[in-house]
């Protein structure tokens, strides 16, 4: 923000050269915040999927690993 309003100033003032090169930097910046946050999103969801928790339950008999966001409360018939 603030180097916004020093580009604006200094435009103002009528020094071209000074006006782009600040110019050129908020956007660049801007850029590299966008980048940063794209790769920040998509190393979180790489996290969720690998931290996803699975629960071993019994189907038909046998072994099955499912999603644990899967499982109902109280369907079970557990056998002892």
């Amino acid at each position: 923000m603030i180097s916004v309003v020093a580009w604006a100033l200094e435009g103002a003032q009528g020094v071209p050269f000074e006006s782009i090169v600040i110019a050129v930097i908020v956007v660049a910046n801007a850029v590299l915040g966008f980048v940063q946050e794209r790769k920040a999103e998509q190393a979180v969801a790489a996290l969720q999927r690998m931290a996803a928790p699975a629960a071993t339950v019994v189907r038909d008999g046998r072994q099955v690993r499912i999603p644990a966001a899967e499982i109902v409360p109280g369907s079970s018939q557990l056998r002892v």
